[in-house]
């Protein structure tokens, strides 16, 4: 919505942000998140990585797409977008990906200066205790309490618990959920 004086929005419509993460109200009561920014890699080979049975195999093919892309030009962008609840129970549009060194998954920071510091934020992998799949923390809690999610976007969300935070995110496709969680 473009100002506190805008009407709300209708059923069945759109509403676009300008962090390419846009609200579908289904019903009165859920709506779903989309992640409508250009994907750097196609739903087919995130379903071909999750096809493929052997554990050191499936790795490989796993760490190829969810690895940061080197930035090509300032329009470029470095992973995946996704939608990232935070503490507040707001869902934002951020960019997410592995590091080069497979040892920290990042993200972009979101907000007014978020593009513009292009400072990624990160926790590193070995603090990281479970990747749970689902909207079972307190982010996606009081994101659901402000506005309720359809099932679908439940479907694509998943959470990175260390022992001091947790890292909610919500992916264009299911796949690419499964992607995350399985590696």
């Amino acid at each position: 919505m473009e100002s506190n004086n805008a009407r709300p929005p209708m059923l069945g419509e759109i509403v676009k942000s300008k962090f390419s993460l846009s609200m579908k109200i289904k019903d009165k009561e859920l709506i779903s998140f989309e992640i409508t920014s250009k994907p750097i890699h196609s739903d087919k080979d995130y379903q071909d990585a999750l096809d493929i049975e052997d554990n050191t195999a499936f790795l490989k093919a796993s760490l190829r797409l969810l690895e940061e892309v080197p930035k090509k030009s300032l329009d470029h962008s470095r992973g995946e977008g996704f939608g990232k609840a935070n503490k507040k129970g707001k869902v934002k549009h951020t960019t997410a990906f592995l590091s080069l060194a497979h040892d920290r998954l990042c993200w972009l920071q979101t907000g007014v200066l978020g593009p513009l510091a292009n400072q990624a934020r990160h926790i590193e992998i070995r603090h990281i205790v479970c990747v749970e799949a689902g909207q079972l923390s307190t982010n996606f809690s009081l994101a659901n309490n402000i506005q309720p999610m359809d099932p679908e976007t439940r479907r694509r969300s998943f959470s990175a618990v260390t022992h001091n935070r947790t890292v909610d995110l919500i992916a264009r496709s299911p796949c690419v959920c499964q992607v995350w969680v399985r590696t």
